[in-house]
């Protein structure tokens, strides 16, 4: 948040600051804890500059510099406790944000906007990208408020009474809040939780995450980190007494197996979801909705193994 910490360091060169679909709140950034944040981009570190220079990708990942670049801005990009210099601030305040917005909740801006004494809190029926063109967005309507709010602090010291604006009626959301669970559970419950799902379940806990996931309630490196952890806890609970090297290599031949497995469950779950989560959701209700596509893709998985041992029975 360069905008904030400009107005923090030098607020006689500021007249006023829009923020468009950004984070405002450490909590809405992930799994909400800076440390663990820090672990998520070290992994991705380690993938994107480590295990894919092993790889023969033929330049389909990008030159290392490129890939270099994609981990320095998360890195470098991180979120800091910003509360302090939210609730300071004496600076106009404009926040733009949408309804939709699948990076960014709504409830992030909602909370900058309670903090921040001069903010006006503008909501338009979109999603992350508000600044682009229509389709993607809706820069028509953006514009015309950015303008206005600009102008209206070309002279410093005008106040900006504290304002909610958004359509006279909107949509109803049907569909659950993006990522308020980090906000309602401690990340480290959401990562026992899902390790201990991984661990009960193996492979077939990637239809539970898969699914969560693309509900937007589960941070995805949350899930897939606590999720690898999960699946070497059988393992070395059953292999416990043997030489260290033999555990070592049958670990990770079974976490191999299992954590390929469990990524397929995943990705199949989330692109299910994906699909159709929205319209369970609508069709339901929020509660109902999300209950439903969490256990449509593993019930479905369940169905077609069943079939498929029937019909191997039939053949034989």
């Amino acid at each position: 948040m360069e905008g904030l910490e400009w107005v923090h360091r030098a607020p006689q060169r500021v007249r006023s600051l829009a923020l468009v679909a950004s984070i405002g709140v450490q909590e809405a950034e992930g799994s909400g804890s800076y440390v663990f944040e820090h672990v998520k981009y070290a992994a991705n570190g380690l993938l994107a500059l480590g295990v894919v220079e092993l790889l023969p990708h033929f330049g389909l990942l990008g030159s290392r510099a490129e890939r270099l670049g994609y981990v320095r801005n998360f890195w470098e990009s991180d979120q800091r406790p910003l509360r302090g210099l939210l609730s300071a601030l004496d600076t106009p305040l404009l926040l733009a944000h949408g309804r939709d917005d699948f990076l960014v909740p709504l409830w992030c801006a909602e909370e900058s906007h309670g903090l921040a004494p001069q903010s006006r809190l503008v909501i338009f029926e979109a999603g992350h990208f508000l600044p682009l063109p229509h389709p993607a967005g809706q820069l028509d309507l953006l514009w015309p408020e950015l303008e206005s709010f600009l102008s209206r602090h070309d002279a410093r010291g005008v106040p900006e009474p504290r304002a909610r604006v958004e359509p006279l009626t909107p949509e109803r959301r049907a569909r659950p809040e993006p990522f308020r669970l980090p906000r309602l559970v401690p990340w480290w419950v959401s990562l026992a939780l899902c390790g201990g799902l991984a661990a009960a379940l193996g492979a077939w806990s990637g239809f539970i995450l898969g699914s969560a996931v693309a509900l937007l309630q589960l941070d995805a490196g949350l899930a897939l980190i606590a999720a690898s952890v999960g699946l070497c806890l059988p393992a070395l609970g059953a292999r416990r007494g043997h030489p260290s090297s033999n555990v070592l290599l049958s670990l990770w031949a079974g976490w191999w197996r299992g954590a390929l497995r469990l990524l397929g469950a995943f990705l199949a779950a989330a692109a299910f979801t994906g699909a159709a989560g929205e319209a369970l959701c609508r069709a339901a209700g929020s509660g109902a909705g999300v209950a439903l596509a969490l256990a449509l893709p593993p019930a479905a998985a369940l169905a077609l193994a069943r079939l498929f041992r029937l019909a191997r029975g039939r053949s034989g």
